[in-house]
């Protein structure tokens, strides 16, 4: 079983991950099957580790087009939900080189402790 859930392990590892990372770095954050909810409402079901790593492999490019260099969070929050389950909440925001905001949004996960790590089940862009 993993250990307690490490928020700021978990957002070095992810900002790396999404910084320098491609879609396959960022689905090892997900556990297979998972769901996302944009936020727009639209709903997204990966049922698989490919699904996951090929979606986050567009997401990944188009935030690099836009001129995204990295990530800062702000405003982490954690609630323990129970033997193995976790919600993280933040406010990410979106950096270009010179740490420019291209863009900032909240969002929450709902981590599962899979065998030696957390893995995200769902994840929630908050409504704007």
């Amino acid at each position: 079983m993993a250990s307690e859930f490490d928020a700021e392990a978990f957002v070095k590892n992810y900002c790396y991950a999404f910084g320098v990372g491609g879609g396959e770095d960022i689905g090892q954050f997900y556990s297979a099957p998972c769901l996302t909810v944009r936020g727009d409402g639209s709903l997204h079901v990966f049922t698989s580790h490919n699904e996951i790593d090929q979606f986050f492999g567009s997401v990944v490019a188009t935030y690099r087009a836009e001129g995204m260099s990295g990530f800062a969070c702000e405003h982490p929050s954690t609630e323990k939900l129970g033997s193995g389950c976790t919600r993280f909440t933040c406010e990410w925001i979106m950096q270009r080189t010179n740490m420019s905001v291209i863009r900032r949004w909240q969002q929450t996960y709902i981590l599962r402790a899979i065998e030696e790590d957390w893995r995200i089940v769902v994840a929630i862009v908050h409504a704007t």
